[in-house]
């Protein structure tokens, strides 16, 4: 399985140089923001951009890794666990009380009652 690393060559061009062209990055035109520097506005809509693909990719990227099963205490706990923590790895920057949710979502029959005491909101996870 491939990450979302991208190589040099695939890139266009104005992003192999060390120096792009102003005029060849943000077009022939050059508006000037509230700022005063000229192409502002292009550069913020381009970031914007940049980093909504980036949510995207991540989202993507934790799809493509199936659920674990449930784990009920009679499947293989070291198995289960290995692909837990590929998801969770997937899944991005989450919040320890999401990562916490998740788990749990995944683990059920005697395991979780087994947990359940131990849990905030005894062993709700909403």
């Amino acid at each position: 399985m491939s990450g979302i690393k991208t190589s040099v060559a695939t890139l266009p061009p104005y992003f192999n140089s060390s120096n792009p062209p102003v005029t060849q990055d943000l077009g022939q035109s050059q508006s000037t923001s509230a700022s005063g520097i000229p192409g502002e506005d292009r550069i913020a809509t381009l970031e914007h951009r940049i980093s909504v693909l980036v949510a995207q990719a991540k989202a993507q990227s934790s799809s493509m890794v199936s659920d674990p099963p449930i784990y009920n205490g009679y499947n293989n706990f070291k198995e289960w666990a290995y692909k837990m923590r590929n998801k969770l790895e997937m899944m991005g920057d989450l919040n320890d009380r999401k990562k916490l949710t998740y788990v749990v979502s995944r683990i059920g029959g005697r395991a979780f009652r087994k947990i359940s005491d131990e849990l905030p909101n005894n062993g709700a996870t909403s």
